[in-house]
């Protein structure tokens, strides 16, 4: 059992060499191969059982995004080769990172959201992998920024195959939604499958909204959730943090999410219960039954961790909150525009000949624009910028119905 790792990077540093590390001998070993992808970090990366091929795609060596594909044939044999397969490609997408997906059992490789210097994307795409060029990426899905029912675009997400197909194809959980010319929470904590009919099926919300953790297959019908911050992000306004004991698991069949404490190895520097969770990390299965899950990467010093075992005692049920200033937006916004200023204005429209409906119309019209006001400073705390059509209209609005007091 070998863990293969393409890139990554040390600070301002970007590599692009190739290591395997052999599960049994706890042994790193380098891949000698020429002309390798480009140096690049955050790549989504996976392994394909049935042709032996490690692949890669995307990933950011900035201000360079990439959208190629890449396999790596015979790692551990006399000859290994790293080919690129999409030259002939009719499709492609824009080049992007942080992106979700990566190598399902059904033999294709897959491709979603991730951003790029201006934009977050929202697409899904495939390619059926082989050793040779020739195939074609093939679009699958594009969400709706508004849409309720599907993850809008979003970038620096966690994620994982599922082992069985039944529930779906990947699992993408939280992320940043927020700026490049979309608007939504930073960090997330909606989760989404992406079932087996290439649609978009939500989940329930994780315990905590992270950016830079990863999920990972444990057994055949769970998924666990690892890492990531939020804390230090502009929306938050208050957040349990977590720490690297921390450990959440979705069961797939219930649809239920439960968080357990780990018991955490000694001697690795910052991996203690009073150190904030790490990041920037990924997670591979290394065993199906009993469930194994390697992590490595990130902020662990070079480390490979090995998760093993199963739950035990009771899980953690409360304890978790957040509150952002994207809720207090929301709140005031919908006190103000969905309550107070129509009410009014159609107590004053029907009611106008009783005593009452004038203080009444006056009252409710000052307490909603005093509330929309609130809920417009708090816009700026949200850490998006005003270029999508929410915040468009949101701008537009406002002037002529703070005059409605003074002009009744």
């Amino acid at each position: 059992r070998n863990l293969i790792s393409f890139g990554g990077r040390s600070g301002s540093t970007l590599f692009q060499d190739t290591w395997f590390f052999n599960v049994d001998s706890r042994t790193w070993t380098r891949v000698n191969v020429p002309n390798p992808p480009a140096a690049r970090f955050d790549a989504i990366a996976g392994y394909d059982l049935t042709t032996g091929l490690f692949a890669i795609s995307t990933g950011d060596a900035a201000p360079v995004f990439f959208n190629d594909l890449w396999v790596l044939v015979d790692y551990a044999g006399p000859n290994p080769q790293w080919r690129r397969i999409d030259n002939q490609s009719t499709l492609s997408f824009e080049p992007r990172y942080g992106c979700g997906g990566g190598m399902n059992p059904d033999g294709y490789f897959y491709i979603t959201h991730g951003f790029s210097s201006g934009t977050r994307y929202s697409d899904t795409f495939r390619f059926r992998l082989s050793a040779t060029s020739g195939g074609s990426w093939e679009k699958l899905s594009e969400t709706f920024q508004y849409g309720i029912n599907e993850p809008h675009g979003r970038c620096l997400v966690a994620n994982a195959i599922p082992l069985d197909s039944k529930f779906g194809k990947f699992v993408m959980l939280g992320g940043c939604a927020n700026g490049g010319r979309h608007g939504g929470p930073c960090p997330a904590y909606d989760t989404w499958a992406f079932d087996q009919s290439m649609n978009w099926q939500r989940r329930s919300d994780a315990p905590v909204p992270i950016q830079y953790g990863d999920l990972a297959a444990w057994g055949s019908d769970k998924i666990i959730m690892y890492g990531g911050n939020g804390g230090n992000l502009a929306q938050p306004i208050s957040i349990t943090e977590q720490n690297p004991s921390d450990v959440h698991v979705l069961d797939l069949n219930t649809n239920e999410w439960e968080s357990y404490t780990a018991e955490l190895p000694s001697g690795v520097p910052g991996l203690t219960p009073q150190s904030s969770a790490i990041a920037f990390h990924r997670m591979a299965v290394a065993s199906l039954d009993p469930p194994i899950v390697l992590l490595f990467g990130g902020r662990i010093n070079g480390h490979v961790l090995e998760l093993t075992g199963g739950p035990v005692g009771s899980p953690r049920t409360s304890g978790w909150f957040y509150f952002s200033w994207i809720w207090i937006h929301g709140i005031f916004m919908f006190a103000a525009w969905g309550l107070c200023l129509p009410i009014g204005a159609f107590i004053f429209r029907f009611f106008r000949h009783k005593k009452f409906a004038w203080p009444v119309h006056l009252a409710l019209q000052s307490i909603g624009i005093v509330f929309s006001i609130v809920g417009f400073i708090a816009s700026f705390y949200t850490g998006g910028r005003f270029d999508f059509a929410h915040a468009y209209v949101g701008i537009i609005m406002p002037p002529p119905w703070t005059k409605l007091p003074l002009q009744d």
